[in-house]
């Protein structure tokens, strides 16, 4: 999926379009915008200049398909069908830790307060026979 950014108020071209996201997110405080591609790779640019070099690059799993910040920054999730990888984006930790799920990841939130991640998960359950 191609990504172009637009500025507001007169909505006018904030930079080139990039290539092959998958998900995007903003930053609480706008001062980031992260990128997820299709092969898991996260690139975090400033959001003043979203199509120059990657600040941090992070890599998720494989199958991740969404991106998200937590209320005030502190932490990047990439949510795919086996779990979530997490980063404390606020100290720049580089690895993530890793919650895997039974079954299938499907809704991630987290608490206003950043202090709590929850992970709704749909298990693979088969008719009764």
């Amino acid at each position: 999926l191609p990504i172009s950014f637009w500025r507001s108020p007169n909505l006018s071209p904030a930079s080139e379009s990039l290539t092959e996201v998958r998900d995007l997110a903003f930053s609480p405080d706008c001062e980031w915008v992260s990128t997820l591609d299709g092969h898991g790779s996260i690139s975090q640019r400033s959001a003043s200049e979203p199509s120059g070099p990657a600040a941090r690059t992070f890599q998720a799993r494989d199958d991740a398909v969404e991106l998200l910040y937590s209320p005030r920054g502190r932490w990047l999730a990439a949510v795919g069908s086996s779990g979530v990888d997490l980063w404390d984006v606020g100290s720049g930790e580089a690895s993530p830790s890793a919650i895997e799920v039974e079954g299938r990841a499907s809704q991630v939130t987290f608490s206003m307060d950043d202090r709590y991640l929850a992970v709704a998960s749909a298990q693979n359950r088969s008719a009764p026979s």
